[in-house]
């Protein structure tokens, strides 16, 4: 069965112990992001029919959302209030 994902960063988040190892955090952290790439790599562009639209909400171009779709939006907001994650800092657009 699969953990809800709320419940997993939750725990991530208040752990009770507070002086567990950082190594523990940071292969988790890791686990976090290696799970946002999975999800971003889901959501990726499709211009084969004129404009981007997200493959990964609908296959069809007729009726897929435009990309980025609100998945893709609501990560990168998220991840921008960071300073590490700064436009000088990004890579290229897939």
């Amino acid at each position: 069965m699969i953990s809800p994902p709320y419940a997993l960063l939750d725990a991530y988040g208040s752990s009770p112990d507070p002086f567990e190892p950082n190594f523990t955090k940071y292969a988790a952290a890791i686990l976090a992001f290696e799970a946002l790439r999975a999800v971003l790599d889901v959501h990726r562009p499709d211009s084969g029919q004129g404009s981007p639209w997200c493959r990964g909400c609908d296959p069809n171009p007729a009726t897929g959302p435009d990309w980025p779709c609100a998945t893709v939006r609501v990560i990168v907001a998220k991840l921008e209030e960071h300073p590490a994650f700064s436009p000088d800092r990004r890579s290229p657009t897939p």
